[in-house]
């Protein structure tokens, strides 16, 4: 069963979980009537980290039966980022299991990108709203995969405006760019916001074409 955020902020109304979203443990306080707040707001600018956890219930118990896995996606290694829509994809997986534990596991989507900027500690590729030193402003912004996550005929993919969706497996080790049975073909973009038709269940969304997109 994989879990919509709807019906995970449904049935979380009163439990509170601790998740190490970043660098320092933060304590997040899921309501349905209050937002998610992290404290200070500058922490949303520092880079996560990749780690396998349960989750510390604080308070709160979980409902009866309630299984299945929640997958979020969001900027994560943001040392080269100047917007908020800047930063390497991050792939968050809350897991509720049978016996009522929460594995938590969180890991970056290795692109190219991502692995040659950690490696070398330099800003090397254009992105969305960060640009590097003498880099050609007609080049389009890098593919970060960092907007949102979806289950496709078992595949997992990340998925951002810019380029292919990139495909993980269920431990979310990164596998590579996914061009849906070779249904999309190079250099074209796929929206990060597909549907999905709730009779016949097929995917809707849409492309654009780019000369260079990643």
């Amino acid at each position: 069963m994989n879990i919509t955020r709807r019906q995970f902020l449904s049935h979380f109304r009163n439990v509170s979980l601790s998740l190490p979203f970043l660098p320092i443990e933060h304590h997040l306080q899921l309501t349905k009537r209050e937002p998610i707040g992290i404290q200070p707001w500058s922490s949303i600018f520092e880079d996560s980290i990749e780690v396998s956890t349960k989750a510390r219930i604080i308070s709160g118990k979980l409902p009866e039966g309630f299984v299945g896995t929640l997958y979020r996606n969001g900027p994560g290694f943001r040392k080269f980022a100047n917007t908020l829509f800047d930063g390497d994809g991050m792939i968050r997986a809350l897991r509720f299991l049978p016996d009522r534990s929460i594995q938590y596991d969180a890991r970056f989507v290795h692109t190219p990108k991502y692995l040659k900027e950690k490696d070398s500690d330099h800003k090397l590729y254009r992105t969305v709203g960060t640009n590097r030193k003498r880099s050609n402003l007609a080049r389009i912004p890098y593919n970060e995969v960092n907007t949102s996550v979806m289950l496709y005929d078992g595949h997992l993919l990340a998925m951002e405006e810019g380029g292919h969706p990139w495909k993980l497996d269920q431990d979310l080790t990164t596998i590579g760019k996914f061009n849906f049975d070779g249904q999309l073909p190079e250099r074209i973009a796929y929206s990060a916001h597909p549907h999905v038709d709730p009779k016949t269940k097929e995917i809707l969304g849409n492309t654009v074409s780019r000369a260079n997109a990643e």
